[in-house]
């Protein structure tokens, strides 16, 4: 699992000033997916239009950016129904590299270490997307 720091090491990369800012899972996951840092990802999400500072990102805008970024993924629904949680992804989901969507969010996993806040918590997880 991973730690909180390393959550808020990316966060902060992205230049946030507040760390009671929203908006910040889809650049965050972007960032661990693709391994660019993370002032990178928010200048090429926030030119297409796709992020503004912390107002979010919808999914479809996510994926969007991923492929622009050169990354192929595709849902998958068997791993979709094994995961329900992010402490079920970290179990689950042990070699590779995911995008885990709930209601209002998006987080990564990789290699079984989910980066983001809500590791260990219960946010229910709706989809799982492979990172080919």
């Amino acid at each position: 699992m991973a730690t909180p720091k390393e959550y808020t090491a990316i966060k902060e990369s992205i230049l946030s000033r507040d760390p009671h800012d929203r908006g910040f899972c889809g650049p965050v996951a972007i960032s661990v997916l693709t391994g660019i840092q993370g002032a990178e990802v928010v200048h090429t999400v926030s030119h297409l239009r796709q992020w503004r500072h912390g107002g979010g990102m919808r999914l479809r805008d996510i994926l969007v950016a991923l492929k622009s970024f050169g990354v192929s993924m595709e849902l998958d629904g068997e791993l979709s129904a094994k995961v329900k949680t992010p402490i079920t992804a970290a179990r689950v989901l042990r070699k590779g590299s995911f995008l885990c969507v709930t209601r209002d969010h998006v987080f990564a996993v990789k290699n079984g270490r989910v980066i983001d806040w809500t590791d260990g918590r219960r946010h229910r997880v709706i989809g799982v997307y492979k990172i080919i």
